[in-house]
């Protein structure tokens, strides 16, 4: 795995670009009850990412590039409780749908765990981004 933020862009460039996959974590920044942290969305989102990579480089040969997170992303329901941060709907889309030359995305959100292996094998064959 690359750390895209840790890399240059000539550390990108020598990958394959028809091996390299951009890896980016999707949650919002908001409240879980008084009991969880602001940010159970992103660590959720981290950990299904982690096993995207793993699908990723050792069962189909790609080489992952990890994004950053992205923590702000609409919140309606929870932009109401300190220390929730929501963005307007159109936000996260936009920023999803912009060109990036280290390769096709994959977009890790909340929710449960699909079985990663079919869908990411499936998203390979076709640029963009893969939600899962």
């Amino acid at each position: 795995m690359i750390d895209l933020l840790e890399s240059s862009w000539t550390d990108i460039a020598a990958v394959d670009p028809s091996r390299r996959v951009l890896v980016m974590t999707i949650g919002p920044t908001e409240q879980h009850g008084p009991h969880l942290p602001l940010g159970t969305d992103i660590f959720a989102a981290e950990e299904m990412a982690r096993q995207v990579v793993t699908v990723l480089e050792e069962e189909c040969g790609k080489v992952a590039v990890k994004a950053p997170p992205l923590y702000f992303t609409p919140a309606v329901l929870s932009r109401l409780f300190p220390g929730s941060v929501s963005v307007p709907k159109n936000s996260p889309e936009k920023a999803g749908h912009g060109r990036s030359h280290s390769g096709p995305g994959l977009i890790g959100g909340s929710g449960a765990v699909n079985p990663l292996r079919m869908r990411v094998s499936e998203s390979l064959d076709s640029p963009g981004l893969l939600g899962v």
